[in-house]
């Protein structure tokens, strides 16, 4: 009888060092993934307040601007 107690308590202990390791795993991913996520995924931040967003978008890869003021046509690469 006692070994069967000690042995429940070995597997209990186990299971419970398991559960908190694995806890203590997705914890650490969460906080990471809520610390990159506190910024607003549709803003954009520059220094340069005189910057139109025609004049922005020039600068990003993949995009191409032509035009001026309301006459502005944006083109994405892969987009159709």
């Amino acid at each position: 009888m006692k070994n069967l107690i000690f042995r429940l308590s070995i597997l209990l202990f186990t299971i419970v060092a398991m559960t908190v390791a694995a806890c203590s795993g997705t914890s650490k991913a969460n906080s990471a993934n809520a610390a990159s996520n506190t910024k607003d995924s549709d803003t954009i931040t520059t220094s340069q307040a005189n910057l139109t967003l025609a004049d922005y978008l020039r600068r990003v890869p993949g995009v191409r601007v032509q035009g001026t003021g309301s006459a502005t046509a944006v083109m994405v690469r892969g987009a159709s």
